[in-house]
């Protein structure tokens, strides 16, 4: 599933990968559960799930105001385990979103800024032909100080 959303100054791009939410555990083991009790527990773990994302959304909304079709895309991004490329003029606040929801998280926050000559390869490393001794060449993955 994808997710493209033009929001004034800002564009988002969201991958979301849905073979997870796909997987739905089932919140008992028991295969004789009532159906509606069962339907009651799945809405009662929504609610607490939803209590929380509307704590993270308030927290994130103490510093950044006016974006909240932005932050709830990165919300969804991270819910869904899906990427995010945020794209914006200078100045909109996209690394002060992202290092707020990550603090609101208690996660690490770490920034690549993205020129035109950056490749794929000098973010995450490369394959690299190495020899050995015997003269075997072999591929051999260089990571990167990222």
């Amino acid at each position: 599933m994808k997710y493209n959303s033009i929001n004034g100054v800002f564009r988002i791009f969201v991958c979301l990968n849905t073979k997870h939410m796909s997987e739905l555990k089932t919140l008992d083991n028991d295969e004789n559960i009532n159906p509606s009790e069962h339907l009651r527990k799945l809405n009662d773990q929504i609610a607490l799930e939803k209590i929380a994302i509307d704590q993270l959304k308030k927290e994130i909304a103490t510093v950044i105001v006016g974006q909240e079709e932005m932050i709830e895309a990165l919300i969804i991004a991270l819910l869904t385990e899906g990427h995010i490329l945020l794209e914006g003029f200078p100045g909109l606040a996209k690394t002060l979103t992202v290092k707020t929801l990550s603090k609101s998280m208690n996660l690490d926050f770490s920034r690549i800024q993205f020129t035109p000559d950056l490749m794929p390869g000098d973010i995450v490393g490369t394959n690299i032909v190495t020899e050995n001794e015997s003269g075997k060449k072999t591929f051999e993955f260089q990571r990167t100080l990222f």
